[in-house]
């Protein structure tokens, strides 16, 4: 049975953001880090409790946290993360995250290659704001900041999310997936690769983050020279990944990469 998170633990930066850190308690100084994707909390992710089950069991810290403001950009959320690691002590940091998270833990990779062993990617999301931008807002509203897109989501209790267009706008910023393919970027930014192993774990199913960009994703980092990138496919999987068949195939992804690297 997983051990769940205390809510006693949760605690609050002055700037809103809620997360728990717990330290290590063996000498390998490991601390697993679960990031949740859009709009989502970690407090309601069996992922996230899975992933403080296996750091328990381990003597591993434990680290997680949701994005603060809900209507913020990923560059903020981005930022908030930043600093949550900088002001907490972390080493040996392997992040397990789901849908958006695989984006944040890219750019987390960037800023802390040193700290920063591995990633376990679950449904990874992309660059998906500016895919939302580009191709579902309408076209007269794609500039206007004031602007609030109700997009269709299966999640919400009202059948949508209100997103800001300045959300989108602002999170132009932190995009990854051009600048990799960017030959030219490629060499300006060798210092900005991100080598730490990387797997991808998704669902054949997956109707919010189909498939192909997944395989896009990896093809991706495997261009800007990343070796260690593998994605593994569950055929009758979806987006989230959350049945208990699910998430048996999760472990085994987070104990090879800590048994590996």
């Amino acid at each position: 049975m997983t051990i769940n998170i205390p809510a006693r633990l949760v605690r609050q930066t002055i700037s809103g953001t809620k997360y728990i850190f717990i330290s290590p308690n063996t000498t390998k100084n490991t601390t697993l880090c679960f990031i949740p994707g859009y709009r989502s909390e970690f407090m309601t992710s069996r992922k996230s409790h899975l992933t403080y089950d296996i750091a328990q069991r381990n003597g591993f810290g434990f680290m997680a946290w949701d994005h603060y403001p809900i209507d913020g950009s990923v560059q903020q959320w981005y930022e908030n993360s930043c600093q949550l690691i900088l002001d907490n002590p972390l080493q040996n940091i392997y992040l397990i995250c789901s849908s958006m998270g695989t984006w944040i833990s890219l750019l987390l990779a960037q800023r802390f290659p040193n700290e920063i062993r591995g990633i376990v990617g679950i449904g990874g999301g992309v660059d998906f704001t500016e895919r939302w931008l580009t191709e579902q807002v309408p076209m007269e509203h794609r500039d206007n900041r004031n602007y609030i897109w109700k997009r269709p989501s299966q999640y919400d209790p009202s059948g949508y999310y209100e997103i800001p267009i300045a959300s989108l706008l602002d999170s132009r910023s932190v995009l990854l997936l051009n600048k990799y393919k960017d030959k030219n970027n490629r060499n300006k930014n060798d210092n900005n690769k991100i080598q730490c192993p990387i797997t991808l774990l998704h669902g054949a199913n997956d109707v919010d983050v189909p498939l192909a960009h997944a395989q896009e994703l990896m093809r991706t980092l495997q261009a800007w020279g990343n070796n260690n990138v593998k994605l593994d496919i569950i055929q009758d999987g979806d987006h989230r990944l959350s049945r208990p068949e699910d998430l048996k195939q999760i472990e085994r992804r987070i104990t090879n990469m800590l048994q590996n690297n």
